[in-house]
């Protein structure tokens, strides 16, 4: 046993752990885009580098950008007003927030081709769960990778993911996106 672990578990260091987007299909017009993370060293530079990626984002959105916010996370309250936040330095807890046009992402409005994708099948319509507000899937880093439609929607993930990498030990993506884009329609 390891420190006071199980010999039946395996080495975390040796744990490649894949980066998930949580995404929910639903009745707005725009993708609402966030990213809450931990910084491993609040004293090291990332604004300049943090800047770099939203400039980044809107050249590849070629103005479907059409906001952006990036803030400390002092205080996160549940439902219930209770803090989940507690015992952790929130001087490193950060949450970024972009709103983009998806018909403005290269030019061009992102279609979804059910016979494009593995043999006639999307890769992700077993994933779908229904909520209050729409229908909610989580997409693989590397399942993004894969699917040309999620790769253009998607690219602001895997970018963050990719760039921040080194600077950040927590990340969470989360995206409200407009259901006429789920790859899976209502039925």
């Amino acid at each position: 046993m390891r420190d006071g672990g199980s010999q039946y578990l395996p080495d975390e260091s040796k744990l490649n752990f894949e980066n998930i987007l949580q995404v929910v299909y639903t009745e707005v017009d725009l993708c609402h885009r966030f990213i809450r993370f931990t910084l491993i060293d609040q004293n090291k530079p990332f604004k300049k580098r943090l800047e770099d990626y939203i400039e980044e984002m809107k050249r590849y959105e070629d103005g479907g950008l059409v906001f952006t916010k990036w803030q400390n996370d002092e205080i996160l309250l549940d439902e219930n007003s209770n803090q989940i936040n507690k015992g952790i330095n929130t001087a490193k807890s950060m949450t970024l927030m972009m709103i983009s046009n998806p018909g403005r992402i290269n030019g061009e409005f992102p279609q979804f081709n059910k016979e494009s994708t593995n043999g006639g099948t999307m890769n992700f319509a077993n994933s779908f769960k229904p909520t209050s507000i729409g229908n909610m899937t989580l997409y693989k880093e590397s399942e993004v990778k894969k699917d040309p439609q999620q790769q253009k929607l998607s690219y602001w993930f895997v970018s963050f993911a990719k760039q921040f990498k080194s600077l950040v030990e927590k990340m969470k993506f989360f995206e409200l996106r407009p259901s006429t884009l789920n790859p899976v329609p209502a039925s």
